[in-house]
């Protein structure tokens, strides 16, 4: 008879560890799941804003680009005056003071 109690009380500690073990598995499982679709929903949003940002830097830089070539040639174009000016002759004595002091500086 103790045998037999013997028996029951570990079959039945056997079977409260099984139901300990299984007991909130299923949301454990389904919990990680859906953990790791969000990291890497998460992560793909991530590549996505940074292609953005990395969108934004090219054309802020291309802008920068486009405006240096123009102040280029406007720079090339003031130097040829002023080279102009300075070989070739003077200005007449009715120019206006702001315009030979604007070529002087220029140089």
């Amino acid at each position: 008879m103790a045998a037999a109690a013997v028996g029951f009380a570990g079959a039945a500690a056997t079977s409260a560890g099984l139901d300990v073990f299984q007991y909130n598995r299923e949301n454990f499982l389904d919990d990680r799941e859906r953990r790791m679709k969000k990291e890497f929903t998460e992560r793909k949003y991530r590549v996505i804003q940074s292609s953005l940002w990395r969108s934004d830097v090219r054309e802020v830089v291309s802008l920068t680009e486009k405006k240096m070539s123009i102040l280029l040639l406007v720079g090339v174009l003031l130097l040829g005056f002023n080279i102009n000016l300075w070989t070739e002759g003077r200005l007449r004595e009715q120019t206006p003071a702001w315009l030979t002091m604007g070529m002087e500086i220029a140089i």
